[in-house]
């Protein structure tokens, strides 16, 4: 009913030089005798004004994103011409023929038989394009894909910026289809959206499916949609069952919901369930089930067509202060990083992330400055790691004329492709509107638009708060859903009015390592080596780390785990074994030393799933869900007046836990005092305990050690 035929592999490439807005097919192609991987960028790096090429540190031949060995020259292209030939297989005939490009950069021209059927403008997110009216059945067809720069403008100032949506390093690197290509059919009559939402505390499943239907077909029988929805588990029976109407819906409906940019002269239906749920299996990082919704469309007894999604039963709000997942308080303990290409587009290398992170008390990712690909999503719903989406608005770069129309149309456009997209994945509990925009070029008039952004965010998807990440003082008061203070600024938390969540998403400053930053919290010792400086930072982070926790700041994110507290690998060049460029996602040919962070799945077997270096353990013991911290920091005291120490304790699991904690004091080898806490903890609770004893005297100088025990669920 639904096919799909995966075009990756390798293409004809031809280099423009000089041209980077050419998006003009040439009349005369002259390709390299080296063909292009399909999906890949053919650039590693591009020069900069120094002199150097960002993406190579040359006096070390470091190359990290050099993955597919192409020639160096390569590098000066800005644009070029990507080409192969298919042919519409027999069984695809009569029904839609669509083409699927699920990640171009940057700006692209795409052409069937020489004739241009679309201009693409977003790096991140997929294109559909229906050709069914160009399919010429028995023939070779002819498919030219022309990328080069985004479009320029140029400020009273004489400095060129980008209408465009660079995002962050990668897509300033990168040009050509750096992800799946695919050839799919899809019935005439075609379930072309699905929105599933899920709703805890009224448990309730509301399913609306968007039907599009050539103008003017008419069938004999109204179209009715028929639902299941089944546990993943194979050879299980329907855990629900439904049926409803189809009903004609205005042409705006399908607004940033139709399956095709050139959705053509099509008419829309649309059908609703609203289904009592109450007993649902629920989705959390601590048990991530999941169900299989199928929708089948039909006409009297045809089976029109059938789509399944997966998807899972949570309900993730904001509370005053507190973010709630399924009715329980939630803090976010996060982290993130920049997306780096082909070397961390593996399965490998995103469940290593994942996996890292719970192990260091880390229960959220923030996909940082850009829409990542879709199988990060599809491991966050498995692995149980909440997500936080952002797009591709991301300032740091200060690239873009942030209040030219165009930048702003690309936006709009932009933030409804990541909800169309990603709306159905348990994992996504925020989006992010941007990142970092207080900086650009055109500021004050981009920030008019973001509450714009936020309602066409909202208009598809009104189950989840937006944020924008370290851009509060771009939005008004009134509009803020989650306060995000970034780096720490914008205030302190002492200002916080507790009205709406606080969250840090960047914090720490591992860009700025060096002894001077880190002495100060470790001594002298923080000149040794790299290692002791981020040993130091990470006890400055640790000090804050606690700080945040004591005030009940909702969610806090050091910068950041996946990167600055790893060791790099490998320690040399992997030359990769030949793989099926015909099969889905990249095919490296090599992983070069020190590029990764993770093993990525392809490494060695020698190879640990990561290495960390000091700072990891520092700030793992920080982010622990379950601990319990000194209060105070002073450790010298007189002998003549009471000791004093307390400690908060957490419980950032999703249970009430009952909690023991054995306290004991030893002086000189002897125990001088005893104390025990028993209580039941809420989820996101802080507890404070307090114990007091009086030392023993001592003749000069003495030593007492206090230890304290925590049981939590009785282990």
């Amino acid at each position: 009913m639904r096919t799909s035929i995966c075009l990756n592999g390798e293409w004809d490439f031809m280099p423009l030089y000089g041209q980077p807005l050419n998006r003009t097919l040439p009349e005369r192609l002259v390709y390299e005798a080296r063909k292009v991987q399909v999906p890949s960028s053919w650039r590693h790096g591009y020069p900069q004004p120094s002199g150097k090429k960002f993406g190579e540190v040359a006096e070390y031949g470091f190359m990290p994103f050099d993955v597919y060995g192409y020639p160096r020259e390569w590098d000066a292209a800005e644009a070029g011409v990507l080409h192969r030939s298919f042919q519409v297989p027999e069984a695809m005939l009569g029904q839609r023929i669509i083409l699927r490009f699920d990640g171009i950069m940057q700006k692209a021209a795409v052409y069937l038989d020489r004739e241009r059927i679309a201009v693409w403008e977003d790096g991140y997110l997929p294109l559909r394009l229906d050709i069914s009216s160009r399919v010429k059945p028995g023939e070779e067809q002819h498919l030219h894909v022309v990328c080069g720069s985004f479009d320029q403008t140029v400020l009273p100032s004489g400095d060129r910026k980008i209408t465009g949506l660079a995002g962050s390093w990668f897509g300033r690197i990168a040009r050509g289809i750096w992800q799946d290509v695919f050839l799919e059919s899809y019935p005439l009559v075609t379930l072309e959206d699905i929105t599933i939402r899920t709703f805890f505390r009224q448990g309730l499943l509301e399913v609306d499916a968007l039907i599009g239907t050539e103008s003017g077909s008419a069938y004999g029988e109204p179209l009715q949609v028929f639902l299941k929805v089944k546990d993943r588990k194979p050879g299980t029976l329907p855990v629900l069952e439904a049926e409803a109407g189809a009903e004609a819906v205005p042409l705006q409906a399908r607004d940033g919901r139709q399956l095709c940019e050139n959705a053509g002269n099509r008419e829309w239906q649309e059908a609703r369930f609203v289904l009592p749920w109450p007993d649902a299996r629920l989705w959390s990082p601590e048990t991530p089930n999941l169900y299989e919704l199928e929708l089948e469309l039909r006409a009297g007894g045809e089976i029109l067509d059938r789509r399944t999604e997966t998807f899972g039963f949570r309900e993730f709000w904001c509370e005053g202060p507190q973010f709630m997942l399924n009715g329980t308080p939630v803090n976010l303990r996060g982290d993130s990083w920049h997306f780096q290409g082909a070397a961390q587009q593996t399965e490998g290398y995103i469940r290593n992330w994942y996996r890292m992170c719970k192990q260091a008390g880390v229960n959220s990712v923030r996909l940082h400055a850009e829409p990542y690909p879709s199988d990060y999503l599809r491991i966050a719903d498995e692995e149980g790691m909440l997500i936080v989406d952002e797009t591709a608005i991301y300032g740091s770069s200060k690239s873009m004329d942030a209040n030219h129309p165009d930048f702003i149309a690309n936006c709009r456009a932009h933030v409804q492709r990541l909800v169309q997209r990603d709306k159905n994945h348990p994992s996504v509990i925020l989006w992010s509107v941007q990142n970092e925009m207080r900086w650009v070029d055109g500021r004050d008039g981009y920030k008019q638009h973001i509450p714009g952004l936020m309602k066409l965010m909202r208009d598809l998807d009104s189950t989840r708060p937006i944020m924008v990440e370290g851009d509060n003082r771009l939005l008004p008061k009134e509009l803020t859903e989650v306060e995000s203070r970034h780096y720490n600024i914008d205030g302190t938390i002492s200002q916080w009015d507790r009205t709406v969540p606080l969250t840090f998403g960047e914090h720490g400053g591992w860009w700025y390592i060096c002894p001077q930053n880190s002495s100060m919290y470790v001594g002298l010792g923080a000149y040794r080596d790299t290692d002791a400086s981020a040993a130091g930072l990470a006890q400055k982070e640790r000090l804050f780390v606690e700080y945040a926790r004591r005030q009940g700041v909702s969610g806090i994110s050091t910068f950041n785990f996946v990167h600055y507290f790893m060791r790099a690998m490998p320690d040399r060049d992997i030359a990769l074994p030949p793989a099926d460029l015909t099969e889905p996602g990249p095919k490296p040919v090599l992983i070069p030393a020190y590029s990764l962070s993770l093993n990525n799945g392809l490494l060695p077997e020698e190879y640990p799933a990561y290495r960390v270096n000091p700072s990891f353990d520092i700030m793992a013991e920080a982010f622990k869900p379950v601990t319990m911290i000194a209060a105070e920091y002073n450790r010298c005291f007189f002998d003549d007046s009471p000791i004093r120490r307390s400690f908060d304790v957490y419980n950032d699991t999703l249970a009430e836990q009952a909690v023991t904690i054995e306290c004991t004091v030893q002086q000189d080898g002897r125990v001088v005092h005893t104390r025990a806490f028993s209580f039941r903890q809420e989820p996101a609770e802080r507890r404070c305990i307090r114990l007091e004893w009086m030392p023993d005297s001592v003749d000069g100088e003495g030593e007492a050690v206090l230890a304290a025990r925590l049981f939590h669920g009785g282990s």
